[in-house]
């Protein structure tokens, strides 16, 4: 025996005592078919996910038989998880998720389909969107125990429930429909003082005149009078 075949024995030996050995690129480490909400039209479509050597999850629309390897699909989209995986959700944690997606009064929330439980639902939260999932022929746990296992030491995952704690219980959300505080409206604008409209202005002044033509003519009258007595005397 060589010495190069001793030392490719002794490593062989050696990663299988440690539970480790070489893990190639194109090597499955996780596969299985889900149900996969879309990110446009929402709808809930069946995939193909399989887990790749490089730590790269890739789903695809149809699923490889005997005469059609994987590899010679075409995937429909894929999540780096050693770089984009933040945090992985349970069930119930998916519906504290999708509560916290809702951004308008109008908007739907998000909604799992019938077949959806807390069993087989799980969500992929990852720095550009959450992917949310149900296993129709496996457990949940299956998927969230695997993943976690291949994210564990990258640099931007945080865990499992970190952001939602997944207590089984969907969030309340409360809304206000009361009327804002009178402190927290506008101040209203001064009111204009009441002018005096131009009719009635025109009739005090109408009346002002007649008074004084009264009395100019009692006064002229008066004169007359004493003038007249003046003279016959």
């Amino acid at each position: 025996m060589t010495d190069l075949t001793q030392a490719m024995l002794q490593a062989a030996l050696d990663d299988s005592a440690q539970g480790q050995r070489t893990v190639y690129k194109h090597e499955i480490l996780l596969e299985g078919t889900v149900c996969k909400l879309g990110a446009k039209n929402k709808s809930w479509k069946e995939r193909y996910v399989a887990v790749f050597g490089d730590h790269v999850l890739r789903y695809y629309k149809d699923t490889p038989t005997l005469g059609v390897h994987v590899k010679d699909l075409k995937p429909q989209g894929e999540i780096n998880l050693k770089r984009d995986v933040v945090e992985l959700f349970t069930y119930s944690a998916c519906n504290q998720a999708m509560d916290a997606e809702k951004t308008g009064f109008f908007t739907m929330a998000t909604r799992w389909p019938p077949q959806a439980t807390d069993d087989n639902g799980f969500g992929i939260r990852t720095t550009y969107r959450t992917y949310y999932m149900y296993s129709p022929n496996s457990a949940a746990s299956h998927w969230i125990k695997g993943l976690a296992k291949l994210c564990k030491g990258s640099d931007a995952y945080i865990g499992v429930n970190q952001t939602f704690p997944g207590n089984g219980r969907k969030p309340r959300i409360q809304r206000r429909h009361s009327l804002p505080d009178s402190a927290s409206q506008p101040p209203e604008a001064p009111k204009a003082q009441n002018k005096p409209s131009r009719t009635a202005s025109s009739k005090t002044s109408r009346h002002a005149r007649s008074q004084s033509e009264t009395h100019d003519g009692s006064s002229s009258g008066v004169s007359t009078t004493v003038s007249l007595v003046a003279s016959l005397s």
